[in-house]
Parts: C-alpha cells; structure tokens; sequence
C-alpha cells in the first residue's frame, strides 16, 4: 500500500492507539484475579485488543487471561508477538503519561514506542490486508501476551498451550531487524547493615535505570536527608540515561565514612561492569551492561535488584561467580536467567523481511543486536522489528515517551509489505508440528 493510504488508514484509525494508550496497563497485584492474573489494569488492555480483533472478524483465543491469539488464514503459522503491559510511570513527566494525546505531529504517552505502537500498527496492517481481499497462504496470528516487562511468563504459557509457530517477529524495539539478543539475568543482593543509613531506596524495576535516589543518614545524632537525580532509560542502553546510584553512594560514603558505600560506587559506577569484573566485550554481541535498578535499605536490611545483560561468550554463572566474589558477605541469588538468542542472517523469513524493509523505505536492511529482552527469548525462531524508525533515539522506560505519527505511518505500510512476504516465502513454511 502506498504511503499516502497509509497515511489516510492511520488518521482514520489513530483515535483507536490513542485509546489503548489511555490505559494504564502496568501490572497491578492488588487486582489479579482468576482471569487476570496480572491485575485488572493489563487485563482491560487485553479485552481492548480481543474486542478489535472480534470486530474485524479475526478467529480470537483467550489463553486464561494470559494471553490472546488473533488468526487469519489456515496453514503453517506465522506468530506476530507484541505485549500490552508497560513499565511503571518515573519521574520527570512533563504531560500525564497516559493520556493518549496527539499533538506537533507525535504520540504522546507510556506505550507509545514500548511497545502499544507495535501491537496496534500490526492489528491495522491485518485489518488493512483482510479488508484488501488479500489470501494469507498461511495462518497469519497476532499475538498479545500481558507481562513481558517482567517474567514473560504470559508468552511461556501461551507457547505451551498453542506449541511454537514456523516463525515469528515482534515488533518491539527499532528498525530495521534485531536478530541477535543478549542474555538477561537478574541479581537479587541482600545482607544484614549496621550502620549510620537508616534508609535507602532508589528504582522502580530491575530494568529501568533509577533517575532518583534517596536516603536517611544519622551524623552526630542528627538525621541527614540526602538525594540524587538522574535520568531514566533502558537498562541495555546506559547512554540514554544516568543512574542516581553511583552519586548517592559516592556522598554518603563521604558523609558517614562507611566503607560499604564506597565498594558499591566503586562497583556499580561503571555501566559496563568494570567495577565487579565484567568489562567484557565479545563479538557479534558487544558490550556486557549492569544496572542496580532497585536499591532498599529497611529495617536493617540492604537489598539490591540488579539487572545484566550479557553477550555470548560468557555464561550467567561466571558473571555470578565474579560478582559473588567482589561481595562475598552478601547473599546473592540468580532467580531469573535467559540465555542469549541469535537468528542466522542466512534465515530465508529474514531474507524475505529484508526485501519487504528496502522495497517499502529504500533502504538496506541491515540486522542488529539488542540488549533488550523481547518475546524472541520465549520463541526461538524469532527476531524483533521495529516500531522506531532507524536512527532515531528510542524513548523506552524513560519520562515523556512518544512517537512520531510520520513513524507510525511508515511502520504500517512495512509491517503490510512484510506480512506479505512472509506468507509467500516459497516453499519454506515447513509443517507445524
């Protein structure tokens, strides 16, 4: 489809995104019940979406509230995978974070690039093709899965109900294809103080950089209040934001001389994992990133949540057992491991993705490797692509998320081109098994 019916397609359709957005789809433990188990916020997300796809007559599956399938076609399957929940709102926003509102040509709101964009844009182009008179040469399936931003434990139990499809991407991320993806682990460090803190508490999850910091010290009988700002971003990407951490270890050991404090600035300053050991850098994957994303010190206990994302080469047990020997005195915990994934180049859905990219854009199709975790760790035989345009910084996690409708546009007519492709890559679809 031509750019310009993209264009009419989305402003006939935007008020629907711009409604999606409106929820505040963050996981909500006080309200999970039998058919939302990750609270009542998500699951109104997910019965927005099934109510959509129902009305554009898609075959709707609801896998207990976990997740829910929308086909179209009958065949070897094609899984098209976005999550609906989002990261908790941070400081710094500027507009409310869930208003859906349109304006200067952007998209404003939490979702708006992670990843509601995606899950929408991929519902229109089916909508767009079906409505077309195009006949899928396969089962095409949109997928929505409600917890990826923590345990992606929505996607494993949608995989283990409908089995794993010939292929699939997500469109979680950026432009043009990430078929590489780091490995993900999470810390939990936790061991009794004595000290002069009395309180600490920095971040909101493990994978968000921390853009404040606060504590509680006693000097000569006073209690001292002190706190930093930072900025918040992605765990993967430390040049997007600026932990709060390190400044607020660094004045605290200077205040209260305690040696603690000192170890942790030294350790963690370094998003690269200098400072525990880490600093490693290993082809095709890069660079090794770390991120003390939530840090509570109560009650007399100091507790650090610490995301890492890891290239291969090196396995999370090695990045344990240096860390383990930096803090000996700590208790520290692997409860949440997924390996790297990696996607050949030679692939003949990436071929086919590739093509569909450069006929609609004009440009190559290069391939990336992220060190984010998207549903790709769940499939398999997956890659991300898109929504953010190439090039352009991804907003992510981070205060004011938006995007550009002219993005939102451009998105759509590849995701209309790639669909097509991967429906008729010649004779590749195997068997479902």
């Amino acid at each position: 489809m031509e750019l310009s019916k993209c264009r009419d397609l989305w402003d006939a359709h935007k008020h629907e995104f711009s409604a999606l957005l409106q929820i505040p789809s963050v996981y909500e433990q006080s309200s999970i019940q039998a058919d939302a188990p990750y609270g009542l916020p998500v699951q109104r997300a997910l019965d927005f979406m099934k109510q959509l796809c129902e009305r554009e007559g898609l075959i709707v599956r609801d896998y207990d509230g976990y997740a829910i399938s929308a086909s179209w076609g009958e065949g070897p399957r094609i899984d098209i995978v976005s999550h609906l929940d989002v990261v908790p709102v941070s400081d710094g926003w500027t507009e409310d974070p869930f208003s859906g509102s349109i304006h200067d040509g952007r998209v404003h709101g939490r979702g708006t690039q992670d990843m509601k964009s995606g899950a929408y844009l991929s519902f229109l182009a089916v909508k767009a093709l079906k409505d077309a008179g195009v006949v899928p040469q396969c089962e095409i399936r949109l997928v929505y899965g409600t917890d990826e931003e923590r345990t992606m434990d929505d996607m494993k139990y949608y995989v283990k109900r409908a089995g794993l499809p010939a292929f699939a991407y997500s469109p979680d991320g950026t432009f043009p294809i990430t078929n590489g993806e780091k490995g993900a682990l999470m810390w939990v460090m936790e061991a009794p103080y004595e000290g002069a803190i009395t309180s600490l508490f920095a971040g909101t999850q493990p994978n968000v950089i921390p853009s404040s910091a606060t504590a509680t010290y006693l000097l000569n009988g006073e209690l001292h209040i002190v706190e930093t700002m930072g900025m918040s971003a992605h765990a993967s990407r430390p040049k997007d934001g600026k932990s709060a951490l390190p400044e607020l270890f660094s004045l605290l050991a200077a205040q209260t001389n305690d040696p603690l404090m000192t170890r942790l600035q030294n350790a963690f300053a370094d998003p690269y994992g200098a400072g525990v050991g880490l600093d490693v850098d290993l082809p095709p994957m890069g660079r090794l990133t770390i991120n003390p994303g939530v840090v509570t010190l109560s009650e007399g206990t100091l507790k650090l949540l610490i995301d890492c994302r890891y290239p291969q080469g090196i396995t999370a047990e090695e990045c344990t057992k240096r860390l383990k020997a930096r803090f000996p005195e700590f208790n520290i915990t692997l409860p949440y491991n997924d390996p790297p994934t990696y996607v050949s180049a030679d692939d003949p859905f990436i071929r086919a993705m590739q093509t569909a990219y450069t006929q609609v854009t004009g440009n190559p199709c290069g391939l990336n490797i992220s060190g984010g975790v998207s549903y790709s760790k769940v499939f398999g035989h997956c890659v991300t692509f898109g929504t953010v345009p190439e090039g352009e910084v991804s907003l992510a996690h981070q205060a004011n998320e938006s995007i550009s409708e002219e993005a939102c546009v451009s998105a759509l007519a590849i995701y209309m081109e790639t669909i097509q492709a991967l429906m008729n890559v010649p004779g590749r679809l195997p068997k479902e098994k």
